[in-house]
């Protein structure tokens, strides 16, 4: 297969950009994230903040829901969302006289097919003690067509064969940050060097499991996984997909939840069936207590899904104001770790 491939220059200003997306998305929605796409703009003349405002009230006209579902149905991979970069640290010259290279640019692979040239300072060099940052939402409508999978076998390469000691390796993805490494590696694509590439598969999936203190809940471990994905068809629906996603992160702990286009309601019959559904009220009254991945259903703007990973405050003394920590589909269209309260909860499905 063909390798497709794209460049970027490192960002000149100190913060990268942001697709802003609504946080809270009703399970109703029928606007896809692409309606937040470089490409939707371009198509509609919309103004972001307009397509935000529209996303945000469920108002868009019919036509333009169309293309946005469209734009995702002709898509490999899901909507690019909020912030998205690269940054790499090369060790300073007073720890290592030759850090710095004179390497035009380097790949960012994601996967086998599919890489990102990441040109140098000037498109000449990887000066010594320099960070450096590429903003990959400047190449948006590339990253839409590689399969969100993919972020979890990033690698650089360096074809090049003046070598790079790089300090440290920073990756954002949809908000998140899926990697920061301290790695003093080379990076040196001389010939029969075998320090030509630095896989960060491992790396990724530990930083990952990292932000749920690396617990081994099934369905937490898998939620960890598939932070910063936006692609619904992945958890089986391409609708709103928020109960979709913590069915699927379910399943794969062996939960027979439901499976499909499917809504909060659903997972609450679920749970009620099973005689493990528990209220507000209930959590309130100290007759349950949370527990690591257990199903929530919640009411913001609307009905929405997530899992619970932990409480926030003292859970001998809950209230409505009481803070836990959740991990979430469909949030900001992707996956994210959000703080929520229990007066956000309607109910809970135990999974001890």
């Amino acid at each position: 297969m063909k390798i497709r491939e794209i460049e970027i220059r490192p960002r000149e200003e100190a913060k990268p950009s942001e697709i802003v997306a609504p946080i809270n998305i009703s399970e109703k929605s029928t606007i896809s994230g692409f309606a937040l796409s470089n490409r939707f703009q371009k198509a509609t003349n919309l103004k972001s903040q307009e397509i935000f405002k529209q996303v945000s009230e469920m108002k868009m006209a019919q036509k333009h829901i169309s293309l946005a579902n469209r734009l995702a149905t002709d898509s490999d991979g899901g909507p690019v969302v909020g912030e998205n970069w690269i940054k790499i640290t090369i060790v300073p010259i007073t720890d290592q006289a030759n850090a710095g290279s004179l390497a035009d640019y380097i790949w960012m692979y994601f996967g086998r097919n599919d890489r990102v040239k990441l040109w140098g300072e000037d498109r000449t060099r990887f000066p010594a003690g320099h960070t450096l940052t590429w903003d990959l939402n400047e190449v948006s409508d590339f990253l839409e067509d590689i399969n969100t999978d993919s972020w979890d076998e990033i690698f650089l390469l360096n074809p090049f064969g003046d070598g790079i000691l790089v300090k440290r390796i920073q990756i954002c993805h949809s908000g998140t940050k899926i990697l920061d490494w301290t790695s003093n590696l080379w990076l040196d694509g001389s010939r029969n060097e075998k320090y030509g590439r630095i896989g960060l598969a491992a790396q990724i999936l530990s930083a990952k499991l990292g932000l749920i203190r690396n617990g081994w809940i099934p369905q937490l471990h898998w939620a960890a996984r598939e932070l910063g994905k936006t692609d619904s068809r992945k958890y089986g629906t391409t609708n709103a997909w928020c109960s979709e996603f913590a069915s699927w992160c379910l399943r794969k702990g062996l939960w027979n939840t439901p499976e499909g286009d499917i809504g909060s309601q659903s997972m609450e019959d679920y749970f009620e069936d099973e005689q493990r559904m528990y209220t507000r009220a209930q959590i309130l009254a100290k007759e349950y207590v949370l527990t690591e991945g257990d199903y929530l259903r919640f009411m913001l703007s609307d009905y929405h899904s997530g899992l619970f990973i932990r409480y926030l405050d003292d859970p001998n003394n809950p209230s409505s104001s009481t803070r836990i920590e959740t991990i979430e589909g469909n949030t900001a269209y992707c996956v994210a770790i959000r703080n929520r309260t229990l007066a956000d909860v309607v109910s809970a499905g135990s999974t001890r």
